[in-house]
This record gives structure tokens, C-alpha cells and sequence, in this order.
């Protein structure tokens, strides 16, 4: 299974950061900083990496708060599953940059959030973390199609 750490990056006017994926899984959608575990790495210290590769903000672990951890899985495609700790950070100011990674980098409000331009897949989770909820959840998919959630 394929271990990942997300960052939802809060600004001092509570904004999250997004920015569209350039390539791999959801190209072209909104999302958060994010990525791989690498071997030995934990997964605070891939946060902490991926948020400086992805957005070019530097933050430590000690900024990092644990959502927990998702898993998504799919009842027609097993091999698909992937785990993600989930973190939560904020920043008093932060300039951001583009990368490889992820470009139109945006602040969004949480009642103005674009949810329809994510992936189906991380609307869900997203909606949790927007409304401050841990998740510990298994979200299941057939397809790009919703069909549970269940406690890990």
C-alpha cells in the first residue's frame, strides 16, 4: 500500500491553500501539498518536504497538527489503495511559488471553497478538514463514485 502525507496550509485569514496538479494523479484538479513517503522518511518530515517542493513554503514538523490518516479505496480496483497522513498547518505569511508539481497556487475561504474542482475523490476528505473533523476514515469508491465511509 502507498503511504502519502498531505498538508492542508492555513493562512492568518484561516485560507487554505490549493494549487492545480501538473502531473500524476489528479492533473489538472485542485489540491493540497502533498506526496510519497520515501523509505525512512516519517511521515512529518514528508510533509515538511513536500510542502516546500509543491507550494516553496518552508515550515518544521513542530508546525505540523495531525488530522489523522485517510484510506482510499476502491471496490473495483484493490490495487489502487493508498494511505495518507493528513496534517494541518498555519502560517502568519507565506509567499508562494510554483513548481513542477502544482501551479495557480490559491487561497481559498472555507464557505467559498471550490469543491467541484477537486478530484471525487478527495472531496470527501476535504470536507471533513474544512470543517475541522479528524478523519481516521476509509472512503470507498466504485470508480469515481462515493459509495461509503468507514472508521479505520
Amino acid at each position: 500500500m502507498r503511504l502519502a502525507s498531505i498538508v492542508f496550509i492555513f493562512d492568518s485569514q484561516d485560507r487554505v491553500l490549493t494549487g492545480l496538479k501538473r502531473k500524476s494523479y489528479g492533473a489538472g484538479f485542485r489540491s493540497v501539498p502533498g506526496g510519497g513517503i520515501d523509505p525512512g522518511e516519517s511521515p512529518e518530515d514528508a510533509a515538511v518536504r513536500e510542502v516546500m517542493e509543491e507550494a516553496g513554503i518552508r515550515i518544521s514538523p513542530q508546525d505540523l497538527l495531525s488530522f489523522g490518516q485517510v484510506e482510499f479505496s476502491w471496490e473495483d480496483n484493490p490495487s489502487k489503495t493508498h494511505r495518507s497522513h493528513v496534517f494541518v498547518a498555519h502560517v502568519q505569511s507565506a509567499e508562494v511559488c510554483e513548481s513542477e508539481e502544482m501551479k495557480d497556487l490559491h487561497w481559498h475561504s472555507r464557505n467559498e471553497f471550490p469543491f467541484e474542482k477537486l478530484t471525487p475523490k478527495n472531496r470527501p476528505l476535504f470536507r471533513a478538514v474544512l470543517n475541522g473533523e479528524r478523519v481516521d476514515r476509509r472512503f470507498v469508491f466504485r470508480g469515481d463514485e462515493h459509495i461509503r465511509t468507514e472508521a479505520l
